[in-house]
């Protein structure tokens, strides 16, 4: 960062003073004060947060960094506009069998998901909806319906193992031959 970069500094909330970034170093080599602020950084300017906001921002940052991890590793594509790196996706087309085909088969598991769903009780069902569908964390869920995040972690593994199961027996059941009999 470059030493006349503006940094702004929390007196009270909503009240900054501005000061540069040379200011600020030295600032922390004089006042222990400042060696402990959090500052995030805006475009070229740092501002100060509170720590339990620079704490969440963090975490929100690690999860972001995460879910790109998971994202690559399954070799997920975005269509938004653009990619992480700023260029836009361009010409991106898909046969249109192969399109069909994944199209059904998508439909087909998302039907499989849903019986699977509709084997959970109220409980776990809103469970499963919060943590996968309204991406909520466990400590979240947990706060929400007043018990610990490790009960909560507990709980899912319980049901995805519970889905596990259902989905193992729902497609033995799907693959088995229909038997029709002749009777008169």
């Amino acid at each position: 960062m470059q030493d006349n970069a503006k940094c702004f500094i929390r007196l009270k909330k909503g009240i900054y003073e501005e000061i540069t970034y040379k200011e600020l170093k030295e600032k922390r080599k004089k006042y222990s004060t400042y060696k402990k602020k959090k500052f995030i950084k805006i475009d070229d300017v740092l501002l100060e947060v509170l720590k339990k906001d620079y704490e969440i921002m963090e975490y929100e940052e690690q999860r972001q960094k995460y879910l790109d991890r998971v994202a690559k590793k399954m070799n997920l594509v975005s269509y938004d506009n653009e990619t992480q790196d700023g260029t836009e996706y361009k010409n991106v087309i898909l046969n249109s069998t192969d399109n069909i085909e994944v199209s059904f088969e998508r439909k087909n598991e998302i039907e499989k998901l849903r019986l699977v769903l509709l084997q959970l009780n109220e409980e776990e069902y809103k469970l499963i909806k919060a943590l996968f569908f309204e991406n909520k964390t466990l400590r979240e869920y947990a706060e929400k319906i007043g018990i610990s995040h490790v009960a909560i972690y507990l709980r899912k593994q319980q049901i995805l193992k519970k889905i596990e199961k259902t989905f193992k027996k729902l497609k033995f059941l799907l693959n088995k031959p229909l038997i029709f009999s002749q009777e008169k």
